[in-house]
């Protein structure tokens, strides 16, 4: 905490921190962990990176063959062996990189959930909930229109606008708070997200980038509650139109879709989301290091 307070300031849960590679707080986690895995390091150990060119010194310093970035929904991966979020992610990364031929050793494995950490329930309160950045490029504004529209409860959680990085947004944001059917309940911790979840009729993320992958769609589904989404990114993955939600291409799409909520069932939204657990993914990464491992001696070619 002190190294974070040194590098960011005090905590103030209001606030949105901007972090950089090469700020303090990351060199310090970089040296750790340069130093405890050169004290370790076996040979045929795995090497596994989340953060993209962060953790690029880490692998330049500590020279593992088997360097391997899971959980790519990051623009910035760097590693010989990747494993993406989505397939949309790889497909964007490889258009990034002017690839036209695939990797055989990337693949796709898809973000996983402990469904102990959700309450499921089919019994729904009359809101709508909009839980993550309350920035623009996440449709804020399209869920408060389409709630306003249908005259509806809009339930916000998540970090506000920050008045000294954009004091546009922040005033946006503040006019927001002020609309009669927004209800803004700021930073959601554990509990409250189960809460706000479990009684939503419908959870909102039309976010307007192309999303890598979108874990609070599948957080929604595992708590009962389906959602509401744009077209874009990996949403065609994690949203099958109808089933455990729906997805949107224009306001009036957005808006049948929140009268037409009543008509995805619970238990399916659940059993969609029961496809992302832990157990479910733990066979793709088994599998997926045994190919790793099989690199040696005969590789491609090892039956």
């Amino acid at each position: 905490m002190e190294i974070l307070e040194k590098t960011y300031g005090k905590w103030d849960k209001t606030k949105i921190y901007k972090e950089s590679y090469d700020d303090f707080s990351h060199r310090i986690f970089n040296k750790n962990c340069i130093e405890e895995i050169n004290k370790k390091k076996r040979t045929g150990d795995f090497l596994l990176l989340c953060h993209g060119t962060f953790h690029k010194q880490i692998a330049d310093a500590v020279q593992i063959p088997d360097t391997i970035e899971i959980g790519i929904g990051h623009r910035s991966s760097f590693a010989r062996f990747r494993v993406f979020e989505s397939e949309f992610q790889r497909a964007w990364t490889y258009g990034q990189e002017g690839k036209g031929d695939g990797n055989f050793y990337d693949c796709v494995i898809p973000g996983f959930f402990d469904p102990n950490d959700f309450d499921y329930s089919d019994q729904k309160e009359d809101y709508f909930l909009y839980l993550g950045r309350v920035i623009s490029k996440k449709g804020i504004f399209v869920a408060q229109q389409v709630c306003e529209k249908l005259n509806k409860r809009l339930v916000v959680a998540g970090f506000g606008y920050d008045k000294d990085a954009n004091a546009v947004d922040a005033k946006a944001f503040e006019d927001l708070l002020k609309l009669p059917n927004v209800e803004y309940v700021g930073f959601a911790g554990k509990e409250k997200r189960k809460e706000l979840m479990r009684k939503a009729k419908a959870l909102f993320l039309p976010t307007l980038y192309l999303e890598p992958f979108g874990y609070v769609v599948l957080e929604a589904n595992l708590s009962g509650t389906p959602v509401i989404t744009t077209d874009f990114g990996a949403f065609p993955e994690t949203v099958k139109d109808g089933v455990n939600g729906f997805r949107c291409r224009d306001f009036k799409e957005f808006v049948e879709a929140a009268k037409n909520i009543d008509k995805i069932k619970s238990e399916e939204c659940r059993a969609w989301g029961m496809k992302y657990t832990l157990d479910e993914i733990t066979p793709m990464y088994k599998r997926y290091f045994t190919q790793i491992l099989n690199l040696v001696g005969k590789g491609w070619y090892k039956l």
